[in-house]
């Protein structure tokens, strides 16, 4: 490793790279390098290239690639480095090598990492080392850029800012914001102590603290920034209630957490932390005089009337967001100020340097002047002596600037997302109109200041290092409907003194009172301090209810937008674009009440989105992942060096100089080395391989793609009009005693989750994964006596401490499933949805998927040309009558690959059919183990196929139609389509395809129907051996539905002869799964072949789900430790008495659980685990009741799968012949003519004749005797083997007590037979 000095040189004028750097890029150029004296001959042609050295932080560890650009490379002609400070201070990095001043820390102030200077002498230096290939290509190093990597650097043609050396010029802001003063040296000292040494800052306060009472008959309309300047005369103001309501129940309470919480949309356990951490004493109150009830309030700090500027040590970023349509105050778009933790936002007419200088000013005097500024490279940033820089330059603010065309603003994106999102949703809840998004953001802006950070304080401390008072800001919630006191030339306060108007926000900078805006009738904006709500009193008033209807009419035609919109450009963010779709169709939603699963009702834009969608359909799930670039649009967490988890959505594929990929496609997603950008929540970007976003994917879902959230609040709920009102909360039951309606419906509760996402889920789901925290919020927003709440959340809270208490023992975490998204992927509910996530991600992805299913299912119905739709309802189709509607929809899913995949379901539900059009047989497990075996007796193949779109094939059975939706085509969209095929969801659908499929097998393969099970068919075939000897023989073909399972000499040619009527998913091969049993070829030590069935992965899954449900209990699975389990051989102890155990009985949530696990382990014995059936049967006695002992015992076989996860079921043909001890039970030469004379056995009616080689049959049997200590039943056990494969296996109770084993015995016999 060669380490060696970068040494700060001010007459070095361009850095120079030495031998600790390693050569980058080299930029084809050279030039001369003169020494320090004219007598030294110069150096000549030394490359001017980029180049890189490392750095490794002695106090964090942390790895740091420092790239210099535009540097003269010695390399190791030179055994140290020199750096030009300028230069570095010319890309806008602070560079103090003043070692004498104690106002700066010594070193790079690097936004990324600060780099601290060494002294020797009177040598200021750097030490780093020159990275190998290896590191400059290793992740685990941070990459940083000291000098600039685009504008040139000319050291002879550069202007560097100058100071006068006599007078230091410091400029402060006046009372508007436009004008600078400047203050001499001497002055700036004496400021120090205090103001009153500095006239002009004297004069500001006293201009700022002054209440003036102009004579004005109206109130003026100001626009935000002017009122700093602009006091207005104040008077009295009022205390407010309930502010999430339009109006409130009285004029005065306290402040409470509930309504903290109802205020400002967060739970009630946050609405505790920030009463800790926020004050409510910022405020002083005076009583009006005429016991009015009225208050005047006063600040008690005079914080907000500073001129000084107080220096901010954190870096900020600051950015422009357009609007569509113009404020009240002609703002066409707001500058947003801030970082993680905090923002400002400041709406400005125009998008310039100006505006964005006075924006600026304003917050350098709201909050305080930063020494960090981000911002993009936007005009309005830029530019020479344009007012920003200007301002910039002299306040000392070190600006750095994204890359172009890349938006990487940081924080403070998610920042402007959270206040947008908030701004939407209120917006169409409260019916805001959308020229007021200036007091919307502005608002939201200071909400997210003062609300507690998870784990952390809030962002105004975190910013302003005091805490945040609320007395000021729980008067009222925004847009509440109020009145206001028209105060100039009242002589009282009687009620022709007071108007309507509506809440916009505190008007901070209007006099020395509180004042608040105020949208007036004229749709004007006013600073008002005599406020008070509309109280629910009131509006029980019909006078005054007309007053609000008419004050609501106005205030919504002075504020129509027609006149107000502004194109926005094409990709350009805006104030109404959330990146969600949730709040693009929330009016909608609140309308309507949900959206249509058929995805009618589409809005205008979406007209030719669909113009052909039975085309071009592609021929394989291969084609269509090598041509797609699936991983687009997915969410993934990736984890920072310093172990922050950030949000990221895959953008675009990357693409290297040429225009061309990285990487290399692979049909294992898990090895494909294509690379793509992600783009994470904070702004910036990264590139990753697919096979690194494939593996964080799939550690971040279950096995079905689904992503588990743990919940953080509950903070809205909303009814869509179907849920059941009060009044009709009750029915009566058959003795007239009334009873509660069990109902969820019509309920929608808003939810958000601890990686900051939300959701809108349905009561429901919200009620089964978190009752408690859903129960304690009904309470608190006043909903729990609606009868979707009323039947339960009183239970709920009669059981909280116990469950509480529980989860404290078993770290127990509720959970739920994202359904919106699969594989961190989203999932579209409608047609309408996927389309626009297709345009949101730059791909065809939903619309391929939807083209390939609606050319498949096309021919399952037709259109009826007729009648219109509106016709049919009316019942002017006479064709139609008998005929019911029903309703269609797409089911979106997404597969292991990565492939978008749509089916078309008919909802069945609503149409009646009886049961003989519905019933459908499918094959046997024990004809399936049969043919095995056969295949293995008779050398004959197995081969098995899956049948692609089968109900397609089979006419419908039902008559029902259905309205067209978008997936239909944009021809057919809306017109009544009459169903003729066998849809999947039409009850009748399975049935209808059997007889079709049957009809099929029997008439065109020309097998026939066994009479024992229906779905195995068989034919007689011919083969011929190596001696040329013609053999006959049985065909055998199972059905499952459309699995098809053929036993044959040659299984190609039938194959290929139901491959020409019906299409084959993946050709046939032989079966790897079947029935959810996975099966092996196997070969015997006599050199035969037999089939295997086995369970592993099954039995492997089931055993990792339980663990993963101790894991979360915090009692993980133990597999060694106790005698008991030392002394367990089988999955059961054999001393173990379930029916004697009296241990507890087990919780709703536990009982559940033992219920599933025995479900699981009873599926494990059908697909071939045997050894554990006695066992599961004897617990299976206890599903209605188990008890703890009980769930002990099943972890007990979950132990004993988890030793022995790997067991076949060998289906051998090897005939095994009996023991002579049984053999000679059975006298062989007796005369049994003497007994029944000249007799044959009869055989079965339609027998078919034996063919291929013989079998044995083989029955074992037993019974325990009085197996069950308490009730004194035994238990039964049967096997039947054909040849050496078991067949058939039956365990179970039986039904009587018998007094002897003899009777069990007999009982277990008469069973078999």
């Amino acid at each position: 490793m060669v380490s060696a000095r970068n040494e700060v040189d001010n007459r070095a004028d361009t850095t120079c790279l030495g031998t600790n750097f390693r050569l980058v890029e080299d930029s084809g150029m050279v030039c001369n390098v003169n020494g320090f004296h004219g007598s030294f001959e110069p150096i000549k042609d030394v490359p001017i290239a980029r180049g890189a050295t490392a750095y490794h932080d002695p106090k964090t560890g942390r790895k740091y690639l420092i790239f210099i650009n535009q540097g003269l490379f010695f390399g190791d002609k030179m055994d140290h480095s020199l750096w030009n400070p300028n230069q570095i201070r010319h890309y806008h990095i602070p560079v103090s090598d003043d070692i004498y001043d104690e106002t700066r820390e010594f070193g790079i102030n690097h936004p990324d990492v600060f780099l601290p200077f060494e002294t020797e002498g009177a040598t200021v230096f750097l030490k780093s080392f020159r990275p190998t290939k290896d590191q400059l290509d290793d992740p685990s190093y941070i990459h940083i850029e000291l000098t600039d990597p685009k504008r040139e650097w000319d050291p002879h043609k550069i202007v560097m800012g100058l100071r006068d050396r006599s007078v230091q010029s410091v400029g402060i802001i006046g009372p508007s914001g436009d004008e600078d003063e400047l203050l001499g040296e001497s002055e700036a000292a004496f400021g120090g102590i205090s103001d009153c040494y500095v006239p002009a800052k004297f004069i500001n306060r006293i201009i700022k603290s002054a209440v003036i009472s102009p004579d004005l008959d109206e109130p003026q309309r100001l626009r935000i920034s002017e009122l700093a300047s602009t006091p207005r005369r104040v008077t009295v103001s009022s205390t407010g209630v309930q502010p999430s309501d339009p109006f409130s129940s009285g004029r005065k309470t306290r402040v409470q957490p509930e309504r903290l919480g109802k205020l400002f949309g967060i739970s009630l356990d946050k609405a505790k932390r920030m009463m800790d951490m926020c004050t409510f004493r910022g405020v002083s109150r005076q009583m009006h005089p005429g016991g009015t009830g009225i208050s005047r309030r006063f600040p008690k700090s005079s914080a907000r009337f500073r001129s000084e500027e107080p220096k901010l040590q954190a870096k900020f970023y600051m950015d422009w967001v357009s609007s569509n349509v113009k404020s009240v105050h002609d703002d066409s778009g707001a500058f947003f100020i801030g970082h993680s933790s905090y923002v400002e936002c400041y709406p400005r007419p125009r998008r310039t340097s100006k505006d964005a200088a006075r924006a600026l000013s304003d917050f350098m005097v709201d909050v305080g002047t930063p020494s960090r500024l981000q911002v993009d490279s936007a005009p309005e940033f830029t530019g020479h002596k344009t007012e920003f820089v200007d301002l910039t330059k002299r306040k000392g603010i070190d600006v750095s600037y994204a890359e172009p065309h890349r938006h990487e603003m940081g924080p403070l994106d998610t920042q402007i997302r959270e206040v947008k999102k908030k701004w939407q949703e209120d917006k169409c809840t409260l019916d805001v109109p959308r020229r007021l998004w200036n007091y919307g953001c502005k608002y939201y802006s200071t909400v997210r200041q003062i609300v507690p950070l998870e784990g952390r304080r809030t962002g105004w401390e975190e910013t302003h290092g005091t805490s945040p008072d609320l007395d000021e800001m729980t008067d009222f919630g925004f847009y509440d409907l109020v009145w206001y006191y028209k105060g100039s030339g009242h002589a009282s306060l009687g009620d022709d003194a007071k108007d309507l108007g509506r809440y916009l926000g505190i008007s901070r900078k209007v006099g020395a009172g509180i004042c608040y805006f105020i949208l007036t009738r004229e749709g004007n904006v006013i600073s008002e301090s005599t406020v008070m709500h509309v109280t629910e009193e009131q509006m029980r008033n019909p006078d005054i209810k007309s007053k609000v209807d008419t004050f609501n009419s106005e205030v919504k035609a002075k504020l129509a937008e027609e006149d107000h919109i502004i194109p926005i450009e094409e990709g350009m963010d805006s104030i109404d674009d959330t990146g969600r779709r949730d709040f693009a169709h929330l009016l909608q939603l609140a309308q309507d009440g949900n959206e249509s699963p058929t995805g009618n009702g589409n809005s205008a834009e979406m007209e030719t989105a669909y113009k052909s969608n039975v085309d071009d359909v592609l021929t394989s799930d291969k084609e269509e992942m090598e041509q797609l670039d699936k991983l687009i649009g997915a969410k993934i967490k990736m984890e920072t060096p310093e172990g922050v988890t950030k949000t990221g959505t895959v953008k675009k594929r990357a693409i290297d100089d040429s225009g061309r990929g990285v990487g290399t496609h692979n049909s294992n997603t898990l090895l494909d080395t294509r690379q793509f950008e992600v783009e994470f929540d904070d702004g910036t970007y990264e590139r990753y391989q697919a096979n690194v976003i494939a593996e964080n994917i799939y550690s971040q879902t279950d096995d079905e793609g689904r992503e588990t959230l743990l919940l953080d609040e509950i903070y809205g709920h909303r009814s869509d009009g179907n849920a059941i009102p009060i009044t009709r909360g009750y029915t009566t039951d058959r003795n007239g005693r009334p009873r509660r309606k069990i109902t969820t419906a019509g309920w929608h509760i808003k939810v958000r989750w601890k990686d900051g996402s939300t959701d809108e889920l349905p009561l429901s789901v919200v009620k089964e994964s978190n009752p408690i925290e859903l129960a304690e919020y009904a309470t608190v927003a006043g909903i729990q006596e609606e009868p979707a709440f009323k039947w339960w959340v009183s239970h709920a809270l009669r059981t909280r401490n116990r469950i509480i208490k529980k989860a404290r023992v078993i770290k127990k975490t509720a959970k739920y499933w994202r359904t919106r998204s699969k594989f961190g992927i989203e999932l579209p509910h409608s047609v309408k949805e996927a389309y626009e996530l297709d345009e949101k991600n730059g791909n065809t992805f939903w619309r391929d998927a939807l083209k390939k299913e609606m050319g498949n299912v096309k021919i399952a119905f037709r259109a009826h040309e007729k009648h219109t739709y509106d016709e049919v309802k009316r019942g002017l189709a006479k064709e139609l009558i008998g005929y019911t509607e029903i309703e269609c929809h797409i089911v979106f899913d997404i597969k292991l690959d990565f492939t978008r995949k749509a089916r078309f379901v008919a909802g069945g539900h609503k149409a009646e059919a009886p049961t003989c059009m519905t019933y459908s047989s499918v094959v046997s497990r024990d004809s399936v183990r049969l043919a095995f075996m056969i295949a293995a007796l008779n050398d004959l193949d197995v081969s098995s196929t899956d049948i692609g779109n089968a109900y397609l094939n089979a006419e419908c059975r039902e008559k029902v139609w259905f309205k067209a939706g978008l997936e239909c085509g944009e021809e057919d969209e809306g017109k009544v389509m009459i169903i003729t095929r066998a849809l999947y969801g039409l009850k009748s659908s399975g049935a209808a395809w059997r007889a079709m499929f049957s009809d099929f097998i029997i008439n065109q393969l020309d097998f026939r129907s066994t009479i024992v099970d229906q779905d195995v068919y068989l034919r007689k075939s011919y083969y011929q051996d190596e001696n040329g000897t013609t053999t006959p023989y049985y065909e055998l073909l199972l059905v499952y539905v459309d699995d098809v399972l053929l036993v044959s000499k040659d299984p190609e040619t039938v194959m290929k002869k139901i491959g020409e009527t019906f299409r084959l998913k993946e050709g046939f091969d032989k079966p790897v799964t079947y029935l959810g049993a996975e099966t092996f070829e196997h070969v015997n030590s006599d050199g035969r072949k037999s089939w295997a069935l086995g369970s592993g992965k099954y039995v492997k899954n089931v055993v990792q789900q339980v663990k993963d449900m101790l894991e979360e209990d915090g009692t993980p699975l133990k597999t060694s430790g106790s005698k008991a389990r030392r002394d367990q051989v089988g999955p059961l102890h054999p001393d173990y008495k379930p029916e004697l155990d009296t241990s507890d009985l087990l919780d709703a949530d536990l009982h559940a659980r033992y219920q599933q696990i025995v479900g699981m382990l009873r599926w494990a014995v059908e697909i071939g685990r045997v050894d554990i059936q006695v066992d599961v049967a004897i617990m299976s006695q206890y599903l209605a009741a188990p008890r703890k002992g009980h769930l002990e015992a099943v972890y007990g076989i979950i132990r004993y799968l988890d030793n022995r996860p790997d067991r076949r079921l060998m289906m051998s043909a090897t005939k095994v012949d009996n023991p002579k001890e049984i053999e000679d039970l059975f006298n062989t030469e007796a005369n049994w003519k003497e007994f029944y004379g000249e007799v044959q056995e009869e055989d079965p009616a339609g027998m078919p004749e034996p063919l291929g080689n013989p079998v044995k049959i083989r029955t074992y049997l037993d019974a325990d005797h009085a197996g069950n200590v308490v009730t004194r039943r035994s238990h039964t056990g049967i096997m039947i083997f054909v040849n050496n494969a078991l067949i058939v296996q039956y365990s179970k109770k039986q039904n009587t007590v018998e007094s002897a084993t003899f009777g069990a015995e007999m009982l277990c016999e008469w069973r078999e037979t």
